[in-house]
């Protein structure tokens, strides 16, 4: 045998095990230890503050004063959450409940497009509440036909006299609607609401939390989908705005300028509802506000969107800890987006 070929047979040899050794590695890189997903500023500037709310007038009859009112509502916030652009003329996801009728939700724990009357209804309370806080007399009158007793405003105490406003056919809502806020973060320049049109929801009889809306709005920094099915221990970062949704806070925000908060964990489980819609639960902490908020993988796609609570046949079980976060699957939004002929980038 040829010197030469002695020496390309033990380079052979040598060099196999060592390329085997890297191949291992890379493999274990990659599926062993995920690469950390670290903050990334183009990410947060894709993270959006939605506000949702209704604007209307309200009117309201005082039998203390003997005449009507006219109380116009500019733009009362009934739910603060976040959402991700997806597309550069201004689509954006988000979960359904940010959206959604507020009453149902806490009350019956159910996914519910708001309708004409929950509008009208929140709009009266909101009348009622502005009205009582320059004239309490008027609480007084109603409630214990009395002026001159103390009356103290609370959401009891609002929701007593509209009760009593409406069966005595004393107030009446001339122009009504729900209005979806959103802004950008306050490093792209854009400070003020723009409203936006709801295009799609998610199958509530599913508890399927997500949605889908349009701003008036071009080259918007937009984040890719990742199509591919996460993976447990997988690295991970959520963007979105923390708050509690007080109406004080809601009012504060809006007077504000918001930047997103971040929060990184790793996934820890794959679970589901009784309908077999998936979702994962992570080690991230979030808290309320990060609902709709991009859940991202190490190269800042994303996987999913923070929901805010799982309907379960046992009973309703709240996921919005301290200690972890669940979000729902990018499939789910994919096909939101492709039901309504959103062109939107897909990586994975």
């Amino acid at each position: 045998m040829k010197p030469s070929i002695k020496l390309l047979i033990i380079i052979s040899l040598i060099a196999v095990p060592i390329m085997g050794v890297v191949i291992a590695e890379n493999i274990a890189e990659t599926f062993l230890y995920p690469q950390q997903a670290v903050y990334s500023p183009g990410s947060a500037n894709s993270t959006v503050f939605i506000l949702n709310g209704v604007s209307g007038t309200v009117t309201i009859t005082d039998p203390t004063l003997g005449k009507n009112v006219s109380v116009n509502i500019d733009y009362d916030p009934l739910e603060s959450g976040s959402g991700a652009i997806i597309t550069p003329n201004g689509y954006i996801i988000t979960a359904f409940h940010v959206i959604s009728d507020v009453r149902t939700l806490k009350s019956q724990k159910l996914l519910k497009t708001m309708s004409d009357e929950d509008i009208k209804l929140y709009l009266e309370e909101a009348a009622v509440n502005s009205y009582l806080s320059r004239n309490p007399r008027f609480g007084s009158q109603l409630l214990y036909n009395n002026p001159a007793q103390s009356f103290q405003i609370n959401d009891h105490n609002v929701d007593l006299v509209v009760a009593q406003l409406s069966q005595s056919n004393l107030i009446s809502v001339s122009s009504s609607k729900q209005v979806v806020k959103v802004r950008l973060p306050s490093s792209n320049g854009a400070n003020k609401f723009m409203d936006a049109n709801i295009v799609d929801v998610g199958n509530a009889t599913m508890d399927e939390d997500v949605a889908l809306l349009k701003i008036d709005a071009s080259d918007l920094p937009a984040l890719q989908i990742n199509s591919g099915k996460p993976r447990t221990g997988e690295n991970l970062r959520i963007y979105g705005y923390p708050g509690n949704n007080s109406k004080t806070e809601m009012q504060y925000l809006m007077n504000s300028t918001v930047i997103p908060a971040t929060s990184a964990g790793s996934l820890k489980s794959q679970i589901a509802n009784p309908q077999g819609i998936r979702y994962y639960e992570t080690s991230a902490q979030v808290s309320e506000g990060y609902s709709g908020g991009p859940v991202l993988d190490a190269q800042n796609k994303i996987l999913g969107i923070v929901i805010y609570s799982i309907e379960k046949q046992s009973g309703f079980k709240q996921f919005m800890s301290s200690q972890s976060s669940v979000f729902l699957s990018s499939e789910y939004l994919i096909e939101l987006c492709k039901r309504n002929n959103v062109p939107i980038t897909l990586s994975g």
